[in-house]
């Protein structure tokens, strides 16, 4: 990820979405759920120029250039 940005998002599987956003538990944070994301499953794509302009809000945001 460092050459898209200097910080590692928190990157989780589908199963984990609701123990990470589920904070009625705050003696424990959730941080057995951070690990590892395997690089080779990870896809990179350019995104469409017109995302940095609030004033898109078209699907054709979704087609990559």
């Amino acid at each position: 990820m460092s050459p898209i940005h200097d910080r590692m998002p928190a990157i989780l599987n589908p199963q984990d979405y609701d123990e990470w956003l589920d904070r009625r538990e705050v003696e424990r944070a959730p941080i057995h759920l951070l690990r590892p994301f395997p690089e080779t499953t990870l896809q990179i794509h350019a995104a469409n120029p017109g995302v940095g302009n609030v004033h898109n809000q078209d699907a054709a945001l979704l087609d990559p250039q």
